[in-house]
Parts: structure tokens; sequence; C-alpha cells
């Protein structure tokens, strides 16, 4: 039934690489545990070792994650921190800002300025209309 998966059964000539290395790499783990830890459990001279620091400090990982990802990231922010999206941005909040200005001082709360200005607007309206005829 298994034939196709494992081979016949009995017949071990040939084994692939990758098949061999998950039978020795664990096998190298137990003997690399004993030999570091074969005083029951007396650690101290393996803690004080260079390689005892290093499998205690993760492994170099966030030392590394630093130098791949987090260092060229600032350097790139830094580089780009004043990129034309951003110019785009800010003149598009530069022109909001002048038309609110330019919009408050409208706003004065007498009702006949605002049927001026409305009859102003609806003048030029049709005038821009008729050009457009």
């Amino acid at each position: 039934m298994l034939d196709g998966l494992l081979g016949p059964v009995g017949e071990f000539s040939h084994v692939s690489p990758q098949a061999l290395a998950t039978m020795i790499v664990p096998l190298l783990g137990i003997a690399l545990g004993i030999f570091l830890f074969r005083r029951r459990g007396d650690t101290s001279r393996f803690d004080e070792s260079k390689f005892g620091r290093f499998l205690r400090g993760g492994w170099g990982f966030d030392w590394l994650y630093d130098l791949v990802f987090v260092k060229p990231f600032v350097a790139l922010t830094r580089v780009n921190k004043s990129d034309a999206v951003d110019f785009v941005y800010r003149v598009t909040a530069g022109v909001t800002r002048g038309f609110h200005y330019v919009f408050a001082l409208t706003q004065t709360g007498r009702l006949r300025w605002y049927a001026a200005n409305m009859a102003f607007g609806l003048v030029i309206v049709l005038l821009i209309a008729a050009a457009w005829l």
C-alpha cells in the first residue's frame, strides 16, 4: 500500500540526502546537548562562553534584523523625507487654507451682503453661459 510513497519495504539502498539529513541532525543535536551539559546541568561554564552568550542573546537575530531591515529603512526615509507626493499634499493644503481665509472674510452675518453675493455669482454664471453659446 505504501510502495509508491516509500519504495519497496526493506529496501534502503536509495536513501536521499534530505532523508539522511533528517536522521543525522537530531542525533547531532542530542550529542551536542550531552557534550555541553554532561555535568548534570552545570551550565555556568557554558553561560560564560561566547557561544553561550550568543545563544542566550537570541542568536543575534535582533542585531541582524536591525542591520538588514531597520537601518536601511530609516536611511531611506531620511533621504526621501520631502518627496514629490508630500509636496502635492502640502500645496493642496496651502491652497485650501488660502481659500478658507478669503471666504471667511465674506462671513459677516449680514443677510443683504449674502443676497448681493448670490446675485453677483448668478450674473457671472449667466455671462459664462452666454459666452459658451
